[in-house]
């Protein structure tokens, strides 16, 4: 049995102690026996990460410049860590990609100690001297741990992307205050050119050009969150949910809906996943 299947189906490696299973594996293959979940766990897995690291380790050895990409991330169960994937033309100039590492944070997540641990995975695939850039958001701690290996580090340019979206979807807070010669100075937040967001002075005139951006942005938004609305009241409705599918297959729809819920998290699925899903 491939423990591939297992990657490739989602399963969880339990269920080869699950009775239905092995009966179904019983009469599939006559005479097979299944190994059981420890043997998995501790032999067949990490004997199969061994082989896979050292064939990785072996293509890699023939490649001379690599650049890798990085994000630290966050389990439900609060779970920290960090991927590392390298990319590099192979033999055949070909773009190729290799996850090195999804590595276990035990400490808060500073950019001295992510530092660290990426030092440390490219030590551990040999890779010291051939990394040409380090990709990754734009995040304090990532940005001050990869710029730390002498001007590697490049912003993340989907990220970036994402963030002037929901800059310009969002409403500019003006403030307005009084210096100490009593002269009112109109601020508002902004990116500069490295991607900040900044308060920058501005002037009469940008501030109520602002205030009217933000008069058209609140409609906008308003249609967002009914979509919103409609996307939760439907998910959470069987009825609904069927209703869907069935005006779905009245009208012939070639491509069939999913409703699926905006999150900030998931970039453009905004206009993808909201708006977009009830345009005709």
């Amino acid at each position: 049995m491939k423990q591939r299947n297992f990657l490739l189906c989602n399963l969880p490696v339990s269920i080869v102690d699950r009775d239905e299973f092995r009966n179904l594996l019983k009469d599939a293959i006559p005479g097979y026996s299944v190994p059981c979940r420890q043997t998995f766990t501790k032999n067949l897995i990490p004997q199969k990460s061994v082989m896979v690291k050292s064939s990785i380790a072996h293509e890699l050895s023939g490649v001379n410049s690599f650049s890798l990409t990085c994000d630290a991330w966050t389990s439900n169960s609060n779970l920290s860590y960090l991927g590392v994937t390298c990319h590099y033309l192979n033999k055949d100039f070909i773009l190729t990609s290799r996850l090195l590492s999804l590595k276990y944070l035990e400490e808060d997540h500073k950019s001295e100690y992510l530092f660290e641990v990426l030092k440390e995975i490219i030590n551990e695939w040999y890779l010291d001297g051939k990394v040409f850039k380090i990709v990754s958001d734009s995040g304090s701690n990532m940005k001050g741990a990869i710029t730390r290996f002498n001007d590697k580090f490049v912003p993340c340019v989907a990220h970036r992307i994402n963030l002037c979206v929901n800059d310009i979807m969002s409403e500019k807070g003006v403030k307005t205050i009084f210096n100490n010669l009593g002269e009112e100075e109109i601020f508002v937040k902004l990116f500069d050119d490295s991607g900040s967001l900044k308060q920058h002075k501005i002037d009469l005139l940008m501030k109520n050009e602002i205030e009217k951006s933000n008069n058209y942005k609140k409609s906008f938004l308003n249609v967002v969150n009914k979509s919103k609305e409609l996307v939760g009241s439907i998910k959470h409705s069987i009825q609904l949910t069927e209703n869907l599918r069935k005006k779905q297959e009245i009208l012939k729809l070639e491509n069939k809906r999913k409703l699926v819920q905006d999150l900030r998290a998931r970039w453009n699925c905004t206009y993808d996943d909201g708006i977009d899903t009830f345009q005709p």
